[in-house]
């Protein structure tokens, strides 16, 4: 469940719009020097650099970008309650949040019908109307969103300000944010980031006055390493760059509606598009192709077959593999035991090999299994047992004795 978000106007949006119609891969995308930032800010106007270091920060792939975007306006911890304690009224609060809100609703009635009596922000006692919901109505509901709680019997549920106060949201709930795509102009440049002695003695995201020294000088941009945090994987390190004061004003820029991108695999991060950005370009390219399509792609034009016909001998069971053409000229054409002899082909050479046969059922096979199937048929025959002609006998541990 998402939200919708407005998305900013941008700077020249249509020259990033058709330079990104151009590029049918990441691979151009990237050549072309594109560079991404994700937020859950409204913008209006130009962008500009934070309120604390007066930088605007990129990075050079979408899936880094959007790991900026928050999940929810805040998180807030919940916990189930005590099996003992699930027909409990819940107790009323002189804070109206979410807990409240929703239990006033299930009752239909005010904070003032409770006729409460405070003992400082407890309650001391209170009226119990009618459909006044229990603890366990509440983690009934919470489980209801969608939540499940932690081994340590936690709630982490996602909330946003909305006009009523802050508000629960379902689990599968993300808040709504864009990815801007900027393209630098052809006079743009990064320079070295040459840090103080000072500066070094800071984080790298907390160098700021160096920062403010780049700025000064008139530098467009700069890289340098930074750390993203991931829900899962904790602190995960990338390349960040830094777009300078000078250096926006050399920047095309458009935005396109995005969410949080995170993961528990390894590669979440270091493959460099999201479901975000590959259906924007797939919209305006759709020849666009993304690194999955075009890594099965290679596979698929880089894979191996053989041709296996059935055997040529009645009531036998085993299966023979086309042999290649200097091994035919030796053994035959055909092998049952020679997994080495195995004829490897490209599709197109294979079944142009395949429509000259006719009869055992010939039929194309992809090379791992034709090769493990006539290695299975040779291991076969070698472990076939010969009964020996005559039993031996136990060796005699000591002769006997004879008798005088």
């Amino acid at each position: 469940m998402t939200d919708e978000i407005k998305l900013a106007a941008g700077r020249d949006a249509e020259r990033v719009r058709d330079a990104l119609a151009r590029c049918n891969s990441f691979e151009e995308v990237r050549a072309r020097g594109f560079l991404f930032h994700g937020t859950c800010e409204q913008i209006t106007g130009d962008i500009q650099g934070g309120g604390y270091d007066g930088v605007f920060w990129t990075a050079d792939r979408p899936s880094i970008a959007q790991a900026y975007i928050p999940r929810s306006g805040s998180t807030t911890w919940l916990h189930e309650p005590y099996e003992s304690d699930r027909d409990s009224y819940l107790k009323p609060s002189k804070h109206i949040g979410f807990v409240m809100r929703w239990a006033l609703d299930c009752a239909g009635v005010t904070l003032d019908d409770l006729d409460v009596e405070w003992n400082g922000m407890q309650a001391w006692s209170w009226t119990i109307p009618k459909g006044w919901p229990t603890e366990g109505d509440f983690d009934d509901m919470i489980r209801s969103m969608g939540y499940v709680a932690d081994d340590r019997g936690c709630y982490t549920v996602s909330t946003r300000y909305t006009d009523e106060g802050e508000t629960l949201m379902p689990a599968d709930w993300t808040l709504p944010g864009q990815l801007l795509i900027a393209l630098p102009d052809e006079d743009f440049s990064f320079s070295e980031a040459r840090w103080s002695e000072d500066g070094l003695g800071y984080a790298s995201h907390n160098r700021v006055a160096d920062f403010d020294s780049f700025a000064q000088s008139g530098q467009h941009g700069f890289s340098m390493e930074d750390c993203l945090q991931s829900d899962i994987q904790g602190n995960v390190g990338h390349e960040a760059f830094g777009i300078l004061p000078e250096g926006i004003k050399h920047l095309s820029w458009m935005a396109i509606p995005a969410v949080r991108h995170d993961g528990a695999d390894l590669d979440v991060f270091s493959k460099p598009e999201t479901p975000a950005f590959v259906a924007f370009m797939k919209e305006i390219n759709p020849n666009y192709k993304t690194e999955n399509e075009i890594a099965v792609t290679e596979e698929k034009e880089n894979r191996l077959y053989a041709i296996m016909t059935d055997s040529h001998q009645p009531y036998d069971k085993t299966i023979l593999a086309r042999m290649s053409p200097t091994r035919s000229k030796v053994s035959g054409f055909w092998t049952d035991r020679d997994p080495e002899g195995v004829w490897l082909m490209k599709r197109e050479e294979a079944e142009d090999v395949l429509s000259k046969l006719h009869w055992n059922n010939p039929r194309l096979v992809r090379a791992e299994k034709a090769i493990g199937i006539i290695e299975a048929q040779r291991d076969a025959l070698l472990e076939v047992k010969v009964d020996q002609p005559f039993g031996q006998r136990d060796p005699e541990v000591e002769a006997p004795e004879v008798g005088l």
